[in-house]
């Protein structure tokens, strides 16, 4: 088979053509929203409060108006999740029943008697001082 210079140039104009027009500079890709991801799993459905007093929000975020408040070794079933930039830091938000709380404030569980066992733990702990 021999090499012809119409073939040559035909191959080098579909080379520089590919490079031209997938190599641009100028696009740039845009920061990825992603929409608050729901449990459909089995596991960590269910979450034990593990502060003394926490507030719960009507969406995540510190600009979150306070719905409600839950106590330490409160059991609760987690809905959904979303990370949220708060001051250049991303931080997990999770919602349950009723309303939305940070993930350092929980423990996440699989089953509700797993909560529950664990809050009653944590519940006789705090009760008899010991850490």
């Amino acid at each position: 088979m021999r090499n012809t210079l119409p073939g040559r140039l035909f191959l080098l104009l579909l080379l520089l053509s590919a490079v031209f027009f997938s190599c641009s500079g100028k696009s740039r890709i845009a920061d990825i929203a992603f929409p608050p991801t729901y449990v459909v799993e089995a596991r960590n459905r269910f979450v034990v409060v593990v502060h003394p007093y926490a507030a719960l929000r009507d969406q995540p975020g510190e600009s979150g108006v306070t719905i409600g408040h839950c106590r330490k070794g409160d059991v609760f079933e987690l809905t959904g999740t979303r990370f949220v930039e708060s001051g250049g830091n991303q931080m997990l938000w999770v919602c349950l029943e009723g309303g939305w709380i940070l993930r350092s404030s929980v423990i996440l569980f699989s089953t509700r008697a797993q909560a529950e066992n664990a809050a009653a733990g944590i519940l006789a702990k705090d009760a008899s001082g010991s850490d």
